[in-house]
């Protein structure tokens, strides 16, 4: 079974775990080398900072991504 643009592994996995030998062929440079994808609008989340838990060990900040649709009452 050949799979063309497998970067993400969706349509590989399932046929190696069903038994298939599985040719995975991927072309796209950004999913093969890795890089910033830019999207329209370009909004991301606001940061929030996450108490110290086990494995960060002090206070530390996360942003989740970037904002692909909310609620309008939330973009003021």
């Amino acid at each position: 079974m050949t799979v063309i643009g497998a970067s993400d592994g969706r349509l590989v996995v399932p046929l190696a775990a069903a038994g298939y030998r599985v040719v995975a062929i991927e072309r796209d440079p950004l999913a093969l080398h890795g890089g910033e994808v830019q999207f329209p609008g370009g909004r991301r989340t606001n940061e929030f900072t996450e108490q110290a838990h086990v494995g960060q060990l002090q206070n530390h900040n996360h942003r989740m991504g970037l904002l692909l649709a909310a609620r309008a009452s939330t973009l003021s």
